[in-house]
C-alpha cells in the first residue's frame, strides 16, 4: 500500500482515524504510526477503543482536538457515506 511504501521500517508520525468503530481497522494501521488518535461517537465503541494498546487517544468528536494540531494521515473509512454533510467534514479536516 501507499502507506507501506519505503519498507516496513518506515513509520509515519501521527494518524487520526475518524469513525474508528471498534478499532479493528485502526489496529491494522497503528503499527505504521508513532501516535494514533481515534474519534468515535459511539460510547460502546469508544470503550472498546480504549482497551486497544496501540491507540494513544480516544476522542468523542473533533471539537476535542487542538485546532493547531496536525496529522500525517487522516483516515475516514466508511464515514463519508454515513455523514449528513460530507463536504463540511472534509473541509474541517483539511
Amino acid at each position: 500500500t501507499l502507506l507501506m511504501k519505503g519498507g516496513n521500517e518506515t513509520k509515519h508520525k501521527k494518524l487520526l482515524d475518524i469513525g474508528s468503530g471498534n478499532g479493528d481497522v485502526t489496529d491494522c494501521l497503528s503499527p505504521l504510526f508513532e501516535e494514533v488518535s481515534a474519534i468515535e461517537v459511539s460510547g460502546a465503541c469508544r470503550f472498546a477503543l480504549k482497551k486497544r494498546h496501540r491507540i494513544s487517544r480516544v476522542l468523542k468528536d473533533m471539537n476535542e482536538l487542538d485546532s493547531e494540531e496536525q496529522f500525517d494521515v487522516i483516515s475516514l473509512l466508511n464515514v463519508l457515506d454515513r455523514c449528513d454533510c460530507p463536504n463540511t467534514l472534509l473541509s474541517s479536516v483539511h
